[in-house]
C-alpha cells in the first residue's frame, strides 16, 4: 500500500521549454492552470520556473493568486554553492522562489557524482549542504510547502 499519492502536474514549466508551445500570454497560462485545476485530479500545479524570465515570473504569481482547488507550485534551483540561503544577493534563484510568492516549491538539483564536481563545482558533501539548507530555509524560515524535490540522476547507483 502506497499510502496518500499527491499528483504534481508539470505541463507549464515542461511545456514552455518547447520552442513549438502555444501557451504565450499571462491569459494563455492562467486559461491551462484554470482547465488542469477544473479536471480535479492534480494537488499541485507547477506553474513554471521561478526566475527564468520576467513573463513566467508574473504568471506564477497571478496563478498563485487563483482560487483554485489545487495549489499552485514555482520551479527553482537550491542554494548557490558556497553561500548562505538567505543572502539573496547571491542567491537569485532562492529570491526568485521568494518573489513569486507560491505556497509550495519544487526544487531542483544535480545528484549524479560526476555532475556535482563538473558542472556544479562543488563536492559532494556542500551538494548535500546546498539542498539541506535550501529545504530548512523553505519549511522553518518561509514556512513554504516543499512538496517534491526535481533531482537529476545519471545511473541507479547514484540514485
Amino acid at each position: 500500500m502506497l499510502g496518500n499519492a499527491e499528483i504534481l502536474d508539470t505541463t507549464l514549466r515542461d511545456g514552455r521549454q518547447i520552442k513549438t508551445t502555444r501557451v504565450h500570454t499571462l491569459e494563455d497560462v492562467l486559461g491551462v492552470v484554470k482547465a488542469i485545476d477544473s479536471l480535479g485530479l492534480v494537488d499541485y500545479i507547477e506553474a513554471g520556473f521561478a526566475g527564468a524570465d520576467a513573463s513566467i515570473d508574473i504568471a506564477i504569481k497571478e496563478a498563485a493568486r487563483l482560487k483554485l482547488n489545487a495549489r499552485i507550485a514555482a520551479f527553482g534551483r537550491v542554494r548557490a554553492p558556497n553561500s548562505k540561503v538567505n543572502d539573496l544577493k547571491n542567491n537569485y534563484g532562492i529570491k526568485s522562489l521568494l518573489d513569486v510568492e507560491t505556497p509550495a516549491v519544487v526544487l531542483v538539483y544535480k545528484a549524479w557524482d560526476y555532475q556535482v564536481p563538473s558542472i556544479i563545482g562543488v563536492d559532494l558533501e556542500e551538494n548535500l549542504r546546498m539542498i539541506e539548507d535550501t529545504v530548512r530555509f523553505f519549511v522553518g524560515e518561509v514556512n513554504s510547502q516543499i512538496k517534491y524535490i526535481h533531482y537529476y540522476c545519471q545511473f541507479p547507483k547514484d540514485c
